[in-house]
């Protein structure tokens, strides 16, 4: 505290006590400025009318010893406050309380209270009371803590700078509080609000702040938001590239707000798509012919101006599609993924187009990149398989492409015998095909080049050379022809002895035929006296007494 003597200069004096004119008081030999300018502060004058400071007047002082008197001029701030805590009340609110601040000069007037969600900073300034303590119910937001920081201020207008406490609280949710608020930025610039129903609550407030940790203002019409949902768009005051941060508070039919306890989340508003992939094939690196049928791709992790090292939301993934089209427009039939590479297999031979695009976690996509190739690596095989007759196809019969012992694609034939291997490498192949009740069959080795892209191949199947393990078939079966031949192995010369059952046990031919050589022996049935249907055929063999029995068989007939 500083003592000066100033001079008083009256424009009137009357018994003693000045009157409500303008007095021009000056500091004694300092020309500093007058003290009864509206900017002077930090000076107290004790008159019978009470003590002022520099931004107060009075209308009576009452004189000490005529011309002069002291006035008290105080430039020193209180304090720091002591014993400062804090609390979380049942209801939600936070209550902090500290020791009275005794200012020497000129007393302690009032106590500012500050709010941060940062230890470290000052906060703002929330309240002004001449007690020492406080409960703050305003805006506090669910799992949130809050830092407080108490400055005394005395009469003469000063406020502690250094030396405060701050002290935390956790601010709690309360039964009506909303606390699974979620927020997404949409495509365009939009951002969506989500949350869980709450009951006895009648409509909702939504608030909008640009800062973490504050409420702000509302951004919705009182009982239009009924639904636990809403949402907001460029056109609704969004900037693209900021962050939104989202409260909201429930009102029941009473007009009571739940401000207390409400957690608040937040999303950034992204209307800018991602630049567009940058995509190349290692496989295929021009648009000249390749030999690879697997074409690989690849492309350049997209830019976005929201990455999420800024606040924002970054490339979600990218969509793709290999299309014998030049031309694509992005459809649901788009492979999604977040890698940056993609392999194909077995791709068949021609043009191929390769289109790619980002899209970020706000759901703008990008344009598409794309890339040409043309695959020239595979041929065809192709044909017809026929029975040991040359006349009845071979239908439903698996076949196997053999490149060296390896069966590297299966088929099966229709029902006219027919067959297709697509997309089959340049090399050399064979075919094995498995006839019902005879050995695989296997074909002579053929080759497919870049000079022969398609092989037509038909077969004969030789079934005597391929005979099952029992020794005994027949074919066509089933027979669509009228002659059905059976096949069957002699290891012993002799009488051949042949009968043909129908499905009710009756006999409807017998053919008997000597066979002098050993082998596999072929014998023809004329079928066409019989109608359609199933039968059953036993053949054997008699040799000086002995007689050998080959299992029973099955026959179809088909007319």
């Amino acid at each position: 505290m500083r003592i000066l003597f100033l001079l008083f200069l009256l424009n009137s004096l009357m018994f003693g006590t000045f009157s409500s004119l303008t007095y021009d008081l000056k500091y004694e030999g300092d020309s500093s400025g007058r003290i009864s300018e509206a900017s002077s502060s930090n000076y107290l004058i004790n008159g019978d009318a009470g003590a002022f400071n520099g931004e107060f007047s009075s209308a009576h002082y009452q004189i000490n010893n005529g011309w002069y008197f002291t006035v008290n001029i105080d430039d020193t701030p209180p304090s720091a406050v002591e014993s400062f805590t804090s609390a979380t009340l049942l209801n939600g609110s936070i209550k902090i309380a500290w020791a009275s601040v005794f200012d020497n000069e000129s007393f302690t007037r009032v106590y500012r209270v500050y709010r941060s969600i940062k230890q470290s900073a000052n906060g703002s300034l929330i309240t002004e009371i001449d007690g020492n303590e406080f409960t703050d119910t305003s805006g506090l937001i669910y799992g949130i803590t809050y830092y407080y920081r108490v400055k005394p201020v005395d009469l003469a207008g000063n406020e502690s700078v250094i030396g405060n406490i701050a002290v935390s609280a956790l601010s709690k949710s309360l039964s009506t509080s909303i606390t699974s608020l979620v927020v997404v930025s949409k495509i365009g610039g939009g951002v969506e609000l989500s949350w869980q129903r709450m009951t006895g609550i009648s409509y909702y407030r939504i608030y909008r702040s640009e800062v973490f940790g504050e409420k702000g203002t509302q951004v919705n019409t009182d009982g239009n938001t009924v639904t636990e949902s809403f949402s907001q768009s460029l056109s609704g005051g969004l900037v693209d590239g900021k962050r939104y941060y989202y409260t909201v508070q429930g009102v029941d039919s009473s007009l009571n707000e739940q401000q207390i306890g409400n957690n608040q989340a937040s999303s950034v508003c992204d209307a800018v798509a991602p630049a567009i992939p940058v995509v190349n094939s290692s496989s295929h690196p021009d648009s000249l012919p390749g030999v690879d049928n697997c074409p690989h791709f690849s492309w350049v992790e997209s830019e976005d101006s929201k990455a999420p090292g800024d606040g924002a939301t970054g490339v979600k993934g990218y969509h793709f599609i290999l299309s014998r089209n030049s031309t694509e427009t992005f459809s649901s039939s788009w492979v999604f993924k977040n890698d940056l590479t993609v392999c194909y297999d077995m791709i068949a031979d021609g043009d191929w187009y390769f289109f790619v695009l980002a899209e970020d976690y706000a759901g703008n996509k990008s344009a598409a990149a794309s890339k040409k190739i043309v695959i020239s690596t595979s041929g065809t095989i192709n044909g017809i398989m026929y029975d040991a007759d040359g006349i009845t196809p071979l239908k439903d019969t698996r076949m196997d492409l053999v490149s060296g012992v390896l069966a590297v694609k299966s088929c099966r034939t229709d029902n006219s015998g027919n067959y297709t291997f697509d997309c089959v490498p340049f090399g050399e192949y064979k075919l094995k095909i498995y006839k019902a009740g005879f050995n695989p069959y296997e074909t002579e080795i053929f080759t497919l080049s870049k000079n022969t892209t398609a092989v037509v191949f038909n077969k004969i199947i030789n079934t005597a050379q391929n005979i099952g393990a029992d020794g005994l078939a027949s074919y066509p079966n089933p027979c669509r022809t009228g002659t059905v031949t059976f096949v069957y192995k002699v290891d012993t010369p002799g009488k051949v002895f042949i009968n043909v059952y129908d499905s009710a046990g009756e006999r409807v031919a017998a053919i008997e035929e000597n066979q002098t050589l050993a082998g596999f022996r072929e014998t023809k049935w004329d079928a066409s006296l019989v109608s359609s249907g199933v039968y059953f055929y036993l053949i054997k063999i008699e040799n000086n007494g002995n007689i050998i029995r080959f299992p029973i068989k099955k026959l179809s007939l088909i007319r």
